[in-house]
Formats: C-alpha cells, sequence, structure tokens
C-alpha cells in the first residue's frame, strides 16, 4: 500500500525537520544580528555628538557594517534552519536565482544603457540636458547611471534606463556656448522695432554673450499683450542664469527710460498657466 502513497517533497521534508529547538536557535541569532545593529547605531550616535564633523563617513561605515552583519546572518540562519539535503538546496539555489534575476533586472537594464550612452553619445561630460523635467550639467556618466548637476548645484542621479525610453534635450552637444531665450511680455501698443532694437543691444552687450553667434528678436501677439523673445547665445553655458539676468536688467532700464508698458497685470495667471511656443 506504501507504495501508491505520494513520495514526500523537499518542502514536506524540510517541515518535518523542523522543531523548536531548531526555531528557537534561528530567532536567536536573528535578535543577536539585530540587537548588534541596535548597539552599534547607538555607539555610532553617541559619538557623532561630541564629532559632528565625521557624520557623513560614520554614516558610511554604518550602512556598510549592517549589510556585512544581515549577509552574514540571514545565509547562515536559514542553513541552521532548513539543514537542506541535495533536493532542498537545488530548489532554494533555483528559487534564490530566480529572485535575484529579477532584483536585478534594472540593474542589468541600466548596464546596457550605460553602455548604449557610451557608443551612441547622445550627450557626454559638460553637456547642459534636460530629462523628464530635470536640467543641469552632466557630471559622470557611468554604467548604471548618470549625474546630473542642476543651476541650483542639486546633484540628481538618473538612471541610464530612463534615457532609452525617454526624450532627451541637449542645449549645447559638447559645446560651451548654448542658447538662452528669454521672454518679454509687453503692452499691445509697444513699438516693434523700437523693443526689438532695445532687446538686442540687451544682448549684445552683456558681457556673457557669445559674439561669434546670431542674437534674434521676434514677437507674438498674445491675448495680454506682445511676447518678445530674445534668442542669443551664451559663451559659456553655466552662466546661463546670469546671462538671462543681464538681458533682463538692461532691457527694463531701457523700457523705463521710453516709457514702455508691460502686459496687462490681470493676465500674469494666464501666463504662468499656458504654454507658450517659441
Amino acid at each position: 500500500m506504501n507504495e501508491w502513497l505520494p513520495k514526500a517533497g523537499p518542502w514536506l521534508q524540510l517541515l518535518s525537520r523542523l522543531s523548536l529547538d531548531i526555531a528557537f536557535e534561528g530567532l536567536w541569532l536573528l535578535l543577536g544580528g539585530y540587537l548588534t545593529i541596535r548597539g552599534l547605531q547607538w555607539a555610532a550616535q553617541t559619538y557623532l555628538h561630541r564629532y559632528e564633523r565625521h557624520t557623513l563617513i560614520v554614516q558610511r561605515v554604518m550602512r556598510l557594517i549592517e549589510l556585512c552583519v544581515w549577509v552574514g546572518i540571514v545565509p547562515v540562519g536559514l542553513l541552521r534552519l532548513l539543514q537542506p539535503d541535495r533536493d532542498m538546496m537545488l530548489a532554494i539555489l533555483g528559487a534564490g536565482a530566480v529572485a535575484f534575476g529579477f532584483a536585478l533586472k534594472d540593474l542589468a537594464a541600466g548596464l546596457v544603457a550605460g553602455v548604449v550612452i557610451t557608443l551612441d553619445r547622445p550627450f557626454q561630460v559638460g553637456d547642459y540636458v534636460e530629462i523628464e523635467g530635470y536640467a543641469g550639467e552632466v557630471a559622470n556618466i557611468s554604467l548604471r547611471s548618470t549625474t546630473i548637476i542642476s543651476l541650483n548645484d542639486d546633484a540628481i542621479t538618473v538612471p541610464n534606463s530612463t534615457f532609452l525610453t525617454a526624450s532627451v534635450s541637449n542645449a549645447n552637444a559638447g559645446s560651451l556656448a548654448c542658447m538662452v531665450v528669454t521672454d518679454f511680455y509687453l503692452a499691445h501698443d509697444a513699438g516693434y522695432e523700437q523693443v526689438k532694437t532695445i532687446l538686442w543691444e540687451a544682448a549684445a552687450t552683456s558681457k556673457f554673450v557669445a559674439i561669434d553667434r546670431p542674437i534674434v528678436v521676434v514677437s507674438r501677439e498674445r491675448p495680454y499683450g506682445t511676447q518678445f523673445s530674445v534668442k542669443a547665445y551664451v559663451a559659456d553655458y553655466r552662466n546661463m542664469s546670469r546671462f538671462a539676468s543681464d538681458i533682463a536688467e538692461s532691457a527694463k532700464r531701457e523700457f523705463r527710460t521710453h516709457d514702455i508698458a508691460y502686459a496687462n497685470a490681470a493676465y500674469a495667471s494666464y501666463l504662468y498657466d499656458t504654454d507658450v511656443d517659441r
């Protein structure tokens, strides 16, 4: 009769091996690891109260220690708890390989994207790029991610896999010079030629302008007034904000001198809520 009974699988064999002693031993091992980490964290916080200048170093060391503790305790605890034979070990390794593969899926995609970026070169270190609302100078390109430094000096880490599916705007494409567009919203009765001359001279006389690049002033009628856009190149993209500010300051002085009025303030919300086509 016994030959007709189904053979116990590896998981049923595992359950049959469990005992309270083994379970308590595993729990004590996990508790010991947790208490060890908590003790180290307390010691680190006590140290940092006296030596705050070492905060970054201590935090990095603590993360490394926590990783090493759990990487060491969890496998040992599982092996002691399960006490696997050959079949059980193969089942565990198979399940672990599948889980490991899913966990590394995004990392593998990032590595592939890093190779593609290196070969295709849509941008390079030093370029000013914009992707998914983030803009800044490309400071580093690694196999996994790209670091962008914004105009506010924030370091933004973007996974390389993002560049495979998202559109990337490159303002200077390997050159220091890049275009800066500065918009002005004036009243409908503002003189076109006078305003365009003022804006052209404001850009041309700036110390940040790239003198070998063209300066263009265009206009477009809007419900609230006339939009004037100065399209000029800054000599160094790192001075983009200073260049735009320089143009605005020079232009505003001339507007006051010639009594040129701005657009109706009642439409201020319209300026921010409506996308402006360049």
